[in-house]
């Protein structure tokens, strides 16, 4: 996983479904273990989805509804 850039990972079907700050816990796990990651999208109950983006200048984690964006074009 040494350019793994995006993850997208199915939460929709955990019990209990994990809040935002559960989230982004898993999210700086991931990058843990996975430091080339840029972005995971999160998918939730209902169909929605999260993307949690890097913004590296801050070494920091955002949270944003998913717009459709085209991941291909942060490669």
């Amino acid at each position: 996983m040494h350019s793994l850039i995006i993850l997208e990972i199915d939460i929709s079907h955990w019990d209990p479904y994990p809040g935002t700050n559960s989230q982004r816990a898993r999210v700086l796990e991931a990058r843990m273990f996975c430091p080339t990651l840029r972005a995971i999208v999160i998918g939730t109950p209902g169909g929605a989805r999260y993307v949690w983006r890097l913004i590296e200048d801050a070494e920091t984690w955002i949270q944003e509804p998913d717009r459709g964006q085209k991941f291909w074009s942060m490669v």
